[in-house]
């Protein structure tokens, strides 16, 4: 799932329709040269804070991410 950065309203509804799949939400804090505005970051934390989902702060670093995925379903299937 992708949800337009700078978009609470709509980041809320996918979340509220997807919470019972979600784990957590990977969000870049500044992509790129977009600075986050009106509160995005903060009301993004509360959301997942309040849903139980972990909130994770990523800067885009090439091959980070398939890394990332391997250990997600690593600790997920070891823990069940």
């Amino acid at each position: 799932m992708i949800a337009p950065f700078n978009n609470i309203e709509v980041t809320k509804e996918i979340v509220e329709e997807n919470e019972q799949d979600l784990s957590a939400i990977i969000v870049e804090p500044v992509q790129r040269s977009i600075p986050p505005k009106n509160n995005f970051l903060k009301d993004l934390r509360k959301l997942t804070a309040d849903k139980d989902i972990m909130l994770w702060s990523y800067k885009m670093m090439g091959l980070v991410i398939p890394y990332i995925g391997v250990l997600i379903a690593f600790v997920s299937e070891t823990f069940e």
